[in-house]
């Protein structure tokens, strides 16, 4: 029998499908099974396709208690207790319960844990609160025989609760970049026509992702507003979806060197490379890497942890203080003053940083590693 894999994930996200698919493919003698919830979230929506790879849904339940968000997955217990796995891959959050019940299970069973962590944190707890997250947080990680972190930032914050790094690998978090460089002058045409519908010697500054509170669409408006009075041939455009999408088709209404795009899946890297500069003014992580890979650099405050080795002052593009109008505006200011070649610059070393390091290849290598470590253990 084929040692089985469960990998527990909140939703099958769009932009994974290849990951699975291909680490499926690479590994022949193994078994996997992946467990998703099913979410409605316009924001974050779950993929809608069929897909290569076995899966089994569960339902997402939240329960809130104060500051704290949890999550009771109806029907996610039972089915991978039937499943047998010799390996459980899981997202680290400690605050879904079927998730922290499924560990102490494992652990009673020899099954091997790996939890996968991105380190982000809502920051909605604080006070006492804050130290009894914190506490159940280091409980939950001492059960992990592995772990694997989405950015250095990640490693860091899980050294600082673990107190060591030797059983923490990191696989930085990346995107599958081999359709895009097998349709990269089909692209470059497409961002080139888009750019048309602009002044020759205008500025373009791109936003991609869910319209919500935590990822700050608005800031990033009301700093280009302010930017609009002091600079002339700027534009905006935005694309995505989420609770905020009637206050942005508000302000493109009003100002026409702001559009909104609506949510754009297939057929998006065009308006990452046509932007002189994407900025992400909230939380979020993988939109640097796709802007960085069409070579845009980019402005970032702290996202999710990986833009600590994407977002480099000065090389890939510049970082704000997190929440900051003013900050933002400095930086973006900054960007429009730069000469063509600075750009170029710039948009080399971005396309670099996500060729070398921050893709779904380097991802596949690390996870293998893992998961063939942690069988023969």
């Amino acid at each position: 029998m084929k040692p089985r894999i469960a990998f527990i994930i909140p939703i099958l996200a769009p932009y994974r499908i290849s990951f699975y698919s291909k680490i499926v493919e690479l590994n022949p003698d193994l078994d996997f099974l992946f467990f998703h919830g099913l979410s409605n979230d316009t924001a974050r929506p779950s993929f809608k396709g069929k897909v290569s790879f076995t899966t089994e849904s569960y339902h997402l339940q939240q329960i809130s208690l104060g500051p704290f968000g949890l999550y009771l997955n109806k029907g996610l217990i039972r089915k991978v207790k039937t499943y047998k796995p010799n390996v459980i891959i899981l997202y680290g959050n400690p605050g879904v319960i079927s998730n922290q019940l499924l560990v102490r299970w494992a652990k009673l069973n020899g099954i091997k844990i790996c939890l996968w962590i991105c380190s982000w944190d809502s920051q909605n707890a604080q006070g006492i609160f804050r130290r009894v997250k914190t506490v159940l947080t280091k409980k939950y990680f001492t059960k992990a025989d592995h772990f694997i972190a989405y950015s250095s930032h990640a490693g860091k914050y899980i050294e600082s609760l673990i107190g060591n790094t030797c059983n923490v690998s990191i696989a930085y978090n990346g995107l599958d970049i081999n359709e895009s460089l097998n349709r990269y002058e089909k692209i470059v045409e497409e961002a080139r026509k888009l750019r048309n519908s602009l002044p020759d010697s205008s500025f373009l500054f791109l936003y991609v992702g869910g319209l919500i509170p935590t990822k700050n669409p608005m800031l990033l408006i009301s700093a280009f507003k302010k930017l609009q009075k002091t600079h002339k041939n700027i534009y905006l455009w935005i694309i995505g979806d989420g609770v905020e999408k009637e206050k942005i088709e508000n302000e493109a209404r009003s100002n026409t060197d702001i559009k909104y795009w609506g949510r754009i899946v297939d057929g998006v890297d065009k308006y990452f490379k046509a932007a002189d500069c994407f900025v992400l003014p909230g939380s979020g992580g993988l939109a640097l890497n796709q802007a960085m890979f069409w070579k845009t650099p980019c402005i970032s405050s702290f996202a999710d942890g990986t833009e600590e080795d994407l977002v480099f002052e000065n090389v890939t593009g510049y970082r704000f203080k997190t929440n900051d109008e003013e900050s933002l505006i400095i930086k973006m200011e900054k960007m429009i003053m730069n000469d063509a070649a600075t750009l170029k610059k710039m948009g080399a070393a971005s396309r670099k940083l996500i060729i070398n390091q921050s893709n779904t290849d380097a991802m596949l290598k690390t996870f293998n590693s893992v998961i063939s470590e942690l069988l023969s253990s």
